[in-house]
């Protein structure tokens, strides 16, 4: 299977998988990204895998940001996200409600304070010893600085004429693919049909920096960051020792403010005013938060009806 990457005016094509489009929307297996999302995930035989970190790798991770999200596979495993500051951060399993926090325990008495034990008597000092230091030897005498010899004669003879400058060669024809190139700073009148920054062949895409790999496209169309076996599975797999994902956190007045339809069925976003994950239900065109349950009525309620 071939892996591609099109360019055209602010789009990216990998593998007819991997979309950038002009307005900034990203799409993985879409070639049409929704305009209402940053990053559309669309398979018909594939999942999404967040980074999978055990508790305590969790509970590692430096100045979590508020909303990342990471799964924990040992102790009590599920979905967790910080529902605190990146200062103070309190991890929420997905879905569980919090309940009112029990009250302080009394404190335990403090135990008695042991006796000091008794100094051991200080050594008497040892007597200073009575040798006396040598006498300094005598500086030598420096020797004398020999005379700087005469300077030979200046030559006579002119300096020659410059000779004429030859002509201009002729200019060489372009080698192979001089003229398909990739600019740094961006390419002009690409023709997305024809143009592409990928493979030919089922080899992966793999993306560097500092040359350490950092993201990989599998020639079956998966896609790794931080992993160069993504998960065949998966349309995306994020792999982390000490990071989580972040979705896009908004505000309740923006996140109402947003004109969806049926088409955006699924769409994920982080609530910041009520600190909730909602999706948009494309059936019921409504909003709703992300619960525990089975997803009937008891586990999800409507954007006003928080």
């Amino acid at each position: 299977m071939k892996s591609l990457v099109k360019i055209s005016l602010g789009m990216l094509l990998i593998n007819g998988m991997f979309i950038f489009g002009a307005s900034a929307q990203v799409g993985i297996g879409t070639k049409t990204p929704d305009a209402s999302s940053v990053l559309e995930l669309n398979a018909s035989n594939k999942g999404f895998l967040v980074p999978r970190l055990t508790q305590s790798q969790m509970q590692g991770i430096t100045s979590p940001a508020t909303g990342l999200m990471v799964y924990v596979t040992d102790i009590n495993p599920g979905f967790y996200y910080n529902l605190g500051t990146p200062s103070i951060p309190q991890w929420q399993a997905l879905g569980a409600s919090q309940g009112p926090t029990g009250p302080t325990g009394l404190s335990g008495a403090t135990g008695a304070a042991g006796s000091i034990g008794l100094s051991g008597p200080t050594g008497a000092t040892g007597p200073t010893g009575i040798g006396s230091v040598g006498p300094t030897g005598p500086t030598g005498t420096a020797g004398q600085v020999g005379a700087t010899g005469p300077n030979g004669p200046t030559g006579m003879g002119a300096t020659g004429a410059t000779g004429p400058a030859g002509p201009t060669g002729l200019t060489g024809p372009t080698g192979p693919g001089g003229t398909n190139q990739w600019n740094l700073n961006g390419n002009a009148s690409t023709n997305p049909g024809a143009d592409f920054l990928g493979t030919t062949d089922a080899n992966d895409v793999v993306i560097k920096t500092n040359n350490v790999e950092q993201m990989r496209i599998t020639s079956a169309g998966s896609v790794g960051i931080g992993t160069n076996t993504p998960n065949a599975n998966a349309v995306l797999q994020l792999d982390a020792s000490n990071k989580g994902v972040l979705f896009t956190r908004l505000t309740s007045i923006q996140r109402q403010a947003m004109t969806l339809n049926a088409a955006d069925d699924g769409l994920l976003v982080y609530d910041q005013t009520v600190q909730k994950f909602y999706y948009w239900d494309g059936n019921a065109l409504a909003w709703k938060v992300m619960g525990s349950g089975s997803g009937g009525a008891a586990d999800c309620y409507t954007c006003d009806g928080f």
